[in-house]
């Protein structure tokens, strides 16, 4: 039996979740640090993933970006 990816995990995740996935979320939920790697290859297998620019502030209240990325229907 085949073992299962992180990019598997990474999709199933996205087909889930409406809301989508950020660099904290590959992190905590599947230890990757390069989730981005991780969507450019589901995207070359031919996922329509969207990349979504969130501005927040930080713990410290300094404004920052960063990617959201979603399945898109």
């Amino acid at each position: 039996m085949k073992k299962q990816s992180v990019q598997d995990d990474i999709l199933k995740y996205l087909k889930s979740h409406k809301k989508g996935i950020t660099n904290r979320d590959g992190f905590d939920k599947f230890g990757t640090t390069r989730l981005g790697g991780h969507i450019y290859f589901l995207r070359q297998k031919g996922y329509k993933i969207v990349t979504e620019e969130v501005k927040e502030k930080n713990r410290y209240g300094r404004k920052t970006i960063y990617a959201r990325y979603r399945l898109e229907i």
